[in-house]
This record gives structure tokens, C-alpha cells and sequence, in this order.
């Protein structure tokens, strides 16, 4: 945040203490704070209000829109049509694979998928991971989510700009997953989206706070009451793991692609978000 400077009201109530926003971290307005844009594929701006609920409705309306999130960008398109989802799957050569999906609330979940008490726990936790769930027999969304699959890849909103896309909709769910390419890491930068993805896309929501650190969403799935990690990274790295046993220090880089690192120190073990190899 170090790029935004305060403006003269946020300032006099970050220095003084006895307001609520003293030493507020992080503190922001409208006015000094990070703005939203919503820009067509080649980049011209799309003048609107307010261009997070646009968004919303664009997405209902069958459009494929990039979205700049706190760990990457996500490609996000309707979860009830089929066009958009097709047209999704021959621009990324994504035959079959399943695409994961953003639901309103837990509600509309249980719409369309089947929830035990240990799944509500853990799409409902502060991680916010990605949940893969049983369907339910009449599935109501698009069968080109997870073509030929019994179950679906879920997540609940997890920054106010999620939860401000289903405001002027009615979609249950939006499909919403990694914004890269084979073998390349999730997409961060603006101006890498518009490289890499102004052909796929029909729109960009944009941010101008810069990412830090990539990080893709964290998968799961509930066996006999126990989480299971299938992809740890978004909301559990780089926390640590106690090992009470592990004395040494030791550090594993594991395989070429695809992995996670291990630092060990102390008992603790620091496990790396996810990590896809850059390519040469």
C-alpha cells in the first residue's frame, strides 16, 4: 500500500488516537485508495459507476471477463450457459478438464451439490478453499463445468470484490479458475493479463495494487469427516506445520514442475503456496 498516499482526511485519522482508524492497517479510501476499472480485451475503459457490479452482469449475460484478485487473475464466465463455457474450453485447448466455480452463498450451494456438516466447515472456514462435492442428481448448472465427473469444484466468495459480483444477478455460481496458460504460472501483473489473456476474454476487471506474491486457490476434499489437501496454497501457506518429532534443519525443493517446497526449522514446517515451473 505503500504506493497510495493518504489523502488529508485519512491522514488526520491514521494519526489521530483517539479515532477508530488510528493505526488502522491497511488504511483506504475512494479517493487515495485502489481503484477498480473494467476495460474491454484490447484495453479501452468501459465508463461505468461502478464496474465491479457490471462485471456481475456481463458475466450473467454470457461474457468471458478477467478478474484481478488478491493472489492472481481468475477467468470467469457464467455457470448456467454452455455457450461462453465452450467457447472457454476451445480457447485454452481445455478439452475435459474441470473448471472450479464461485457460489453466492452456501445456500445455493446446496443447490446443486451435496453437503455434509464437515464440507459446510470447510467452505465456510476464513481459508475460504476450494471443496470438491458430490452433485446433485438434478444438477442445474452447465455439464460443461465438470463434463462426464459426479462431483464439482467449489469455493465461496473470499474479498468484497467476489461477493459484489452476484449483487444485481441471479446466478447461483459464476465458473471462475486459474487465469494461465499449460504449464505457466497464474497470471499477476496487468499488463502480463493483456498479453496472455486479451484473446480469451472479453473484458478485464482491473485493480492497480500491485500482487506481491502469486497465489492460487487452495483445494480439498471432505473423506469420512477428515480434509483432505489435494493443492495447498491460497489461505494455508506459508503457515507451518508443527512436527514435534523433526529436530533438524532441512529444506526440500521436490520435483521439476508442479511442486511445493519445505522448510523445516524449529519443529515447524513452512510449506510454499503451489508452484508451477516458468518456463525457460
Amino acid at each position: 500500500m505503500k504506493q497510495f498516499a493518504m489523502c488529508e482526511q485519512c491522514r488526520q485519522e491514521y494519526l489521530d488516537p483517539r479515532n477508530r482508524r488510528f493505526h488502522a492497517q491497511t488504511i483506504a479510501c475512494s479517493t487515495c485508495g485502489p481503484q477498480i476499472s473494467l476495460t474491454t480485451s484490447n484495453g479501452e475503459a468501459v465508463r461505468v459507476d461502478n464496474p465491479i457490479r457490471t462485471a456481475g452482469t456481463l458475466l450473467h449475460d454470457g461474457a468471458i471477463v478477467a478478474i484481478k484478485g488478491n493472489g492472481g487473475f481468475h477467468v470467469v464466465t457464467s455457470a448456467v450457459k454452455s455457450n461462453p463455457l465452450l467457447r472457454l474450453r476451445q480457447v485454452k485447448h481445455r478439452a475435459q478438464k474441470p473448471f472450479a466455480t464461485m457460489a453466492r452463498s452456501l445456500e445455493t450451494v446446496s443447490s446443486f451439490a451435496q453437503l455434509n456438516q464437515s464440507e459446510r466447515t470447510e467452505l465456510t472456514s476464513s481459508r475460504r478453499p476450494i471443496v470438491l462435492l458430490q452433485k446433485q442428481l438434478d444438477f442445474p448448472l452447465s455439464n460443461l463445468i465438470a463434463p462426464g465427473l459426479h462431483n464439482i469444484g467449489v469455493m465461496l466468495p473470499y474479498t468484497g470484490l467476489h461477493y459484489m459480483l452476484f449483487d444485481d444477478v441471479t446466478d447461483p455460481a459464476f465458473v471462475m479458475t486459474s487465469a494461465n496458460a499449460p504449464s505457466e504460472p497464474i497470471v499477476i501483473h496487468n499488463k502480463e493479463a493483456y498479453q496472455q489473456l486479451g484473446k480469451i476474454v472479453d473484458y478485464f476487471l482491473l485493480h492497480d495494487r500491485e500482487i506481491s506474491q502469486r497465489c492460487d486457490d487452495s483445494v480439498l476434499r471432505v473423506n469420512l469427516g477428515t480434509p483432505q489437501i489435494i493443492r495447498r496454497s491460497r489461505g494455508y501457506a506459508p503457515a507451518p506445520i508443527y512436527i514435534p518429532e523433526m529436530k533438524h534443519t532441512s529444506l526440500g525443493v521436490g520435483a521439476e514442475e508442479n511442486v511445493n517446497s519445505c522448510l523445516i526449522v524449529n519443529e515447524r514446517a513452512f510449506i510454499s503456496q503451489y508452484i508451477v515451473k516458468i518456463k525457460d
